[in-house]
């Protein structure tokens, strides 16, 4: 099996897993009687679009007197950076377009936009700028790294 084939594999499964931790890990079922109640369910819903706003509270809460907030702040913080290292580093190996770290940043983002407004209307998770923010740095870091290590390894 050669590298790039191997490195489709791998993403793939990836992608099989973010999807299963994004979006059916906390599947919520709701009772919705009409699209009226379901706009309802969306407006109530948390959306947050203040960059740093969330990053700021996990911060706050990592310092803090509480054990139980730190761990939790500080498995959401890392946790959301460490799930889009491996975005990063494999994208490149698997689509030749994305063969700089800009391609790879906006390719991301693009479809972290995609994810996150699902997760809203699907009412499976929260619109929070603060994740884009924590999953672009995974990603990018991710990107360095693989072109680091040699970028023509994806046509092998």
């Amino acid at each position: 099996m050669s590298k790039q084939t191997s490195a489709r594999v791998i993403f793939g499964l990836y992608l099989c897993v973010m999807v299963y931790l994004l979006f059916l890990q906390q599947v919520r079922l709701h009772h919705i009687d009409s699209f009226a109640h379901y706009l309802e369910l969306l407006r109530s819903g948390t959306f947050n679009l203040r960059p740093f706003e969330t990053i700021g509270i996990f911060m706050e809460n990592l310092v803090g007197d509480d054990p139980y907030w730190a761990h939790h702040a500080a498995i959401n913080l890392a946790g959301n950076v460490v799930m889009f290292v491996p975005a990063g580093y494999l994208l490149p190996r698997v689509w030749a377009k994305a063969d700089s770290l800009k391609l790879i940043c906006l390719y991301v983002l693009c479809a972290l936009i995609v994810v996150e407004t699902m997760q809203h209307v699907t009412l499976t998770g929260v619109f929070d700028i603060d994740d884009i923010i924590l999953n672009m740095a995974g990603a990018a870091l991710g990107g360095a790294l693989s072109l680091r290590s040699g970028k023509g390894e994806k046509n092998q």
